[in-house]
């Protein structure tokens, strides 16, 4: 998913805790987000970023994750 200053990650309703980590490709962690409880919708701004490929990690007991390229 390409994406220059900011994106919206779509996940199920958010339990409490749930939490999504942002991680460079040798895995170093380099923005962590608490997502609201109950929101299905979660907005990264990613102006801080330098450009390449970052992996956007969704944790609410269930992980996903996303491959995000930042331009």
């Amino acid at each position: 998913m390409p994406a220059v200053n900011e994106i919206f990650i779509q996940h199920n309703a958010a339990k409490t805790g749930a939490i999504l980590t942002i991680s460079t490709q040798d895995c170093r962690v380099v923005k962590t987000i608490a997502a609201q409880t109950g929101i299905m919708q979660t907005r990264i701004d990613l102006a801080s970023l330098q450009s390449g490929l970052y992996f956007v990690k969704y944790d609410d007991g269930t992980a996903e994750i996303l491959k995000v390229v930042k331009l």
